[in-house]
């Protein structure tokens, strides 16, 4: 009985195990925390994330960010065993604290060697639009997994190398998602492969509303799955149920420069989005993605730079930015001119007809 926690006297089991034990013994099982936190001048971009793994017992936790300042995107990963409880969100020099479930989390990070720390308090604007990502290849499960995403607002301070950001008007959504989901140093259970040739997900943040979709297609541009809508403003509560894009890549590498997405709501209007990089982008490789996440490396820290602001594609491709990024985003409504940011995160496949590879060899 020593799983037990004080968390098994609540009425919230979904099993006959303990809370602290996931009802299935598949090694993928995870539970995440995703954030992007940035201003809405274009001045610098933050992520954060955290993992649990209870069938690996192990937590992980990331910083990446970027500033208009700096050439640099600075990484910073985090590694702890769960030791029973996976109810402590705190993982090296990262803490996070759920203030008010669904309203209100803290997040700090400590001064640590990567140069990025950070001080914020997040509160939510709207209600979540929430999901299930279901995918399988050739008859094999790849993702299982449930998420909901929520537009926020922070206020706090921040710290990017040799740049501090202090405000109480910050910008930027937040991700929660549980299930099952490919992890790193866990082989994919065989025969299965990527389920899909892109997906795409944004999350735009305008002064009375918020945008987020998430849309998966195959390799010949078939819309696959989309998911999504709008919180506030005139179209509050509308739903996405198609999106089309016209992407401009950067020479060389597939990079986003500028472009235009027009989402179909479920009244049948199109609401037309054009966009533009507001800063480098973030590589999600320096939060441990497609590799490190979920890889049991016990009580551990690592991170580091990454020269984003290179011009030459054969440097930027060691980030796997011709696989995509978490690119900081100007948004500009075509039906109002109305501007705002958010993320636009994109990942093409390596047999991507529309935005096809790159060969840097």
């Amino acid at each position: 009985m020593t799983s037990l926690t004080q968390y098994d006297d609540l009425f919230v089991h979904q099993s006959p195990l303990p809370l602290t034990q996931p009802a299935t013994t598949d090694m993928r099982f995870f539970e995440r925390c995703y954030f992007n936190v940035h201003d809405q001048q274009g001045e610098f971009s933050l992520c954060v994330g955290l993992g649990s793994y209870p069938n690996l017992n192990t937590m992980d936790g990331f910083a990446v960010g970027v500033t208009r300042d700096d050439p640099q995107q600075h990484n910073a990963r985090f590694f702890r065993e769960l030791h029973g409880d996976p109810t402590h969100l705190d993982v090296g020099a990262l803490h996070l604290d759920i203030v008010e479930p669904m309203r209100r989390w803290r997040l700090r990070m400590d001064p640590n060697a990567y140069d990025i720390d950070f001080d914020l308090e997040m509160e939510v604007r709207f209600d979540p639009w929430d999901t299930r990502l279901h995918a399988t290849h050739e008859g094999v499960l790849v993702f299982d997994y449930a998420t909901f995403v929520q537009s926020v607002t922070y206020r706090g301070r921040v710290r990017i190398g040799d740049r501090t950001i202090e405000s109480e008007e910050l910008a930027g959504c937040r991700d929660r998602s549980f299930g099952l989901r490919p992890v790193g140093g866990i082989p994919m259970p065989a025969g299965a492969g990527r389920p899909f040739g892109a997906h795409y997900w944004l999350n735009p943040q305008f002064e009375d509303s918020a945008y987020f979709v998430l849309c998966t297609e195959s390799d010949e541009g078939e819309q696959l799955s989309v998911h999504g809508g709008i919180a506030g403003g005139k179209y509050d509560g509308r739903t996405i149920v198609a999106m089309e894009h016209e992407l401009t890549l950067r020479e060389g590498i597939r990079i986003h420069r500028e472009g235009v997405i027009r989402l179909t709501d479920d009244t049948g209007h199109v609401h037309e989005l054009r966009t533009q990089a507001a800063l480098p982008g973030v590589y999600l490789l320096g939060g441990g993605y497609f590799s490190k996440q979920g890889k049991p490396l016990g009580d551990h820290d690592e991170g580091e730079k990454y020269d984003v602001a290179s011009e030459d594609p054969r440097v930027l491709s060691r980030y796997l930015a011709d696989f995509g990024a978490d690119q900081p985003a100007l948004y500009t409504l075509a039906e109002t001119g109305e501007q705002g940011y958010g993320v636009l995160e994109y990942q093409l496949g390596p047999d991507h007809k529309k935005y096809p590879a790159n060969d840097f060899h």
